[in-house]
């Protein structure tokens, strides 16, 4: 319930799309926000820098590889499949950057200033 009340914006008003074909990646966007779910074989997702991002792994595979429109400093927490936290730390996302997330689990990152 913490998860969907934290992306109620986003998943009430968000624009959904899928990023692929296979319809293996899907993305619910807003002005300020992208909900990301990548599931099943795939392994790549396509970002847009916005002030939150939410990446979830829902594939067998614990790296991500990311792709994102401009170099943004972020500071990303990724939590396990039950929502505890397992890294924090402060990061710029650039294109082509791999992203550790554990299988089942999901990527948030908070824009700050550079």
């Amino acid at each position: 319930m913490k998860f969907y009340k934290s992306h109620l914006d986003v998943l009430k008003n968000g624009n959904y799309e899928p990023q692929t074909g296979e319809l293996y990646v899907w993305q619910i966007e807003t002005k300020n926000e992208g909900l990301y779910s990548v599931l099943n074989e795939s392994r790549e997702v396509v970002l847009k820098a916005k002030k939150k991002i939410t990446v979830m792994n829902g594939t067998g595979f614990s790296e991500i590889y990311a792709r994102i429109d401009k170099k943004t400093k972020y500071k990303m927490t990724v939590r396990d499949h039950y929502l505890k936290p397992v890294i924090e730390k402060n990061m710029f996302v650039t294109d082509k950057i791999i992203l550790e997330i554990p299988v089942g689990g999901s990527a948030e990152f908070e824009k700050i200033k550079a």
